[in-house]
């Protein structure tokens, strides 16, 4: 018996699976009674809004990246942001996460008009946008990657239900990546010199090139635990309960003093060090100073930072009373 070989290109192919899904699924949705059909459909139109607020935030993202860091630029209050630090250009950070939130708060926060800590507790979800589109915000002033033509345009108009693109400056950008093959097959296989990209792609190579992060990169179960503890605070939880106050510093305490060992046994001392340097700020600071005088006034002698540098293996004191002073020690 001879059997026929019958061809189909790909395109024939999905649209004959497409037709043998919706026969199974309208039998399906016959088998259901009318009270579960009447919940299904409410359900599709559930999902139906929850996609178009998914798709109204990933275009209101990408509009928010380029006003900020590309119409704003010349007027932002960076001064905040290198006030304490011996920086001028953002280029001379090290950036990471707890370096990015502090841009968000000293310069995106404060732009808008807000107090860092009262919004994060009073409307963590304005916070949290701002915090979502930060790591782009930075990434475009660094490298001036969005690309804008002589009408002041930069975005597309995509067709039916995708998110907008941004035009983005490829060929420019690869050049600031530490794995251009890498950066080439993840971001641009196509090898072009640019291209309109979506909130989350920009955001990605964000957060590649300017925090070294990839997405692909499994997290580790310390990480995932200290990612559910960020996540936890800047949706608002940045104060202790009214009730467990006792339990939950304690608890810090012990978190505070194990973190610390593990940068330690890691010889990871910059956590130390960044750590020392954003103790206190100019709003924290006096009642620091006034905690640490109650605790000499006890009997506990307290006069300075507890802390220690090693020059040539010897031991030399912190003696700073203020964290400029502090910083400055540390990094001479």
């Amino acid at each position: 018996m001879t059997k026929k070989t019958i061809k189909l290109n790909e395109k024939q192919f999905e649209e004959i699976n497409k037709k043998i899904d919706e026969e199974k699924h309208n039998q399906f949705v016959k088998s259901l009674n009318k009270n579960n059909q009447s919940v299904l459909e409410e359900t599709k139109k559930l999902i139906e809004k929850a996609e178009s607020n998914l798709l109204d935030t990933e275009n209101t993202n990408l509009h928010i990246v380029k006003n900020i860091s590309v119409d704003l630029k010349n007027i932002l209050p960076l001064d905040n942001f290198f006030q304490g630090t011996d920086h001028e250009k953002l280029a001379d950070f090290k950036w990471s996460n707890a370096l990015l939130k502090t841009f968000n708060n000293k310069v995106l926060i404060f732009m808008m008009g807000k107090n860092a800590d009262t919004i994060q507790r009073d409307n963590p979800l304005y916070y949290r946008t701002l915090r979502d589109v930060s790591a782009s915000v930075v990434l475009n002033l660094l490298y001036d990657v969005i690309k804008v033509d002589e009408n002041g345009k930069c975005f597309n108009n995509p067709v039916g239900r995708k998110p907008k693109g941004i035009k983005f400056n490829l060929k420019k950008m690869i050049k600031y990546a530490d794995d251009r093959d890498y950066f080439k097959k993840k971001f641009n296989p196509s090898d072009r010199d640019d291209d309109y990209i979506s909130f989350e792609t920009f955001n990605e190579i964000a957060r590649y090139i300017v925090l070294k992060i990839e997405k692909a990169e499994e997290e580790t179960p310390l990480l995932k635990k200290l990612n559910a503890v960020i996540q936890y605070i800047d949706k608002g939880n940045n104060f202790y309960s009214t009730t467990g106050v006792a339990d939950e510093v304690e608890a810090t305490r012990d978190v505070i003093h194990r973190l610390f060992q593990v940068a330690c046994n890691s010889q990871k001392f910059n956590v130390l060090n960044d750590v020392l340097c954003n103790l206190t700020d100019n709003k924290t600071y006096t009642k620091f100073v006034e905690f640490m005088n109650k605790q000499t006034k006890s009997g506990v002698q307290v006069k300075f930072y507890p802390a220690v540098k090693f020059v040539n293996g010897k031991q030399i004191p912190i003696t700073a009373d203020t964290p400029e002073k502090l910083l400055k020690q540390l990094q001479q």
